[in-house]
């Protein structure tokens, strides 16, 4: 039970207790006594019914509650009404000792995700807050929008329904976070109204979101190179409003402290924001965790994915990873598709010893709708034929856990989150280039991966810096 609603059960009680004291006023009204004493044992039974709807059946406190209702029912039939009310006030102190020992007091801690494929940015630390007996733990994805050219909201989507089955998901229909003000808040899409391509509701801004808690913990959905996210990323909304933030180590810890501490002197907002030393947790991500974690067989792919990776023999083709950016793509488009199928068709010369296994960013086609016309349609073509292709794997899954995991190797750009991810798993990687030959010795030198990397804790080491602010 939260300490809000244990803390509202003892008002009712107290509510209840002055409700006695005035009975005898009612003496020579009996018509007016009854209607008070019936309100006084609903008053009764819902706080029994929200006790049990919290903590379960079978508890001495609930079976008090039961007999204070027959008190105040005894009271209405006898309607002399002294030696029920002390009996009563007895009885409402033995239910105040029953709670304290009987009902266990929980905070709340909430995580809002939108898109399923960025749930690996929280998924560690829930799996932490999962085991903390002291809290209850909520994941509540909320819808996002497309973004149209005139920077109106345009289609809606809500991803609640794709995340793991070992996820139990709160609607965000049903949850008001105004009403249950959760000890704890943790999000991850910083931009509030400033995304162009996809954006969520205000409501959910983190503006809005600061005063529905005591905590609001801003956790990046993304990882970055050395040298870090843009100037603009470090200082995104969501950033500036959050009590506590976790961002990887080093220079880039630095970077967002820097920044912050300019913004803070440069808008006046010292004092009324949270100063960067008390802020920033240089902890690394747990995006780390979910790859450096996640071990996948053969047999656990899909089996589309199988077939195109099995050889003959039974053994198992090469496995080169490419991931592409929105970035590069919007830079050069055309150099963008040039390069690509240059590349693919190495891969084609390669088909029996190599699959290329191609992760879409999930927000590609929408940027190129808003940005490229002419490059989403020739995009399409081009996925058509790679889902054809039998040395290629198009990636389509709500995680990219599953495809990093199993690749012996990464072919693709410089700035991308996959990249400092993948860093992680100490395998062969080559970045984008025009030259076909150094791209056909890479697949031929590439060896079958092995899970030598080391096993990172970031979520956990997360968790337990906001534990610590939580006790206090």
């Amino acid at each position: 039970m939260r300490r809000q609603e244990a803390d509202q059960i003892r008002t009712s009680l107290n509510t209840l207790e002055q409700a006695i004291d005035i009975l005898q006023e009612y003496e020579n009204r009996q018509n007016e006594l009854l209607e008070l004493l019936t309100q006084m044992q609903q008053m009764a039974i819902s706080i029994g019914t929200e006790i049990e709807e919290c903590e379960g059946e079978g508890l001495r406190v609930v079976s008090k509650l039961e007999e204070l209702c027959e008190q105040f029912y005894q009271m209405g039939v006898n309607g002399d009404c002294k030696e029920q009310e002390k009996k009563a006030k007895e009885i409402i102190g033995e239910i105040k000792g029953s709670m304290e020992k009987e009902i266990s007091i929980k905070k709340e801690v909430v995580f809002l995700p939108y898109q399923v494929s960025m749930w690996d940015s929280l998924e560690s630390i829930w799996e932490e807050a999962c085991k903390d007996e002291s809290v209850n733990c909520r994941v509540i994805p909320i819808p996002y929008y497309d973004v149209n050219k005139d920077n109106s909201l345009g289609e809606m989507h809500y991803d609640g329904y794709k995340f793991p089955s070992n996820v139990p998901i709160t609607s965000y229909e049903k949850y008001d976070l105004a009403v249950h003000h959760p000890d704890v808040i943790f999000f991850h899409n910083p931009y509030d109204g400033l995304n162009h391509v996809t954006r969520i509701p205000e409501n959910y801004y983190s503006i809005h979101l600061k005063p529905c808690t005591d905590l609001l913990v801003y956790i990046p959905y993304f990882v970055s190179e050395k040298g870090g996210p843009s100037d603009h990323q470090c200082s995104m909304p969501g950033v500036l409003c959050a009590d506590k933030a976790a961002v990887q180590e080093g220079e880039i810890f630095e970077k967002y402290v820097r920044l912050h501490d300019e913004a803070l002197e440069e808008n006046g907002w010292k004092g009324k924001l949270v100063a960067s030393k008390d802020k920033f947790m240089p902890l690394g991500s747990p995006k780390f965790d979910k790859l450096t974690n996640a071990h996948f067989a053969l047999e656990d792919l899909p089996v589309e994915w199988q077939k195109k990776i099995r050889k003959s023999d039974g053994t198992r083709k090469k496995i080169i990873y490419y991931n592409s950016t929105i970035s590069t793509a919007l830079h050069d488009t055309e150099g963008f598709f040039r390069r690509m199928k240059e590349f693919f068709s190495v891969f084609q010369e390669c088909e029996g010893e190599a699959v290329l296994l191609w992760r879409l960013h999930p927000l590609l086609l929408k940027t190129f709708r808003r940005l490229r016309e002419n490059a989403e349609e020739e995009l399409l073509e081009l996925l058509l034929v790679f889902r054809e292709a039998e040395w290629g794997i198009l990636d389509e899954t709500p995680d990219p856990t599953m495809g990093l995991s199993i690749s012996d190797a990464y072919y693709g750009t410089q700035d991308s989150s996959i990249l400092t991810v993948y860093r992680k798993l100490d395998r062969p990687m080559l970045f984008e280039t025009d030259d076909l030959e150094e791209i056909r010795s890479f697949i031929q030198s590439v060896d079958y991966a092995t899970d030598c990397h080391e096993k990172t804790r970031c979520g956990a080491n997360i968790y337990k810096e906001i534990q610590k602010v939580m006790e206090g």
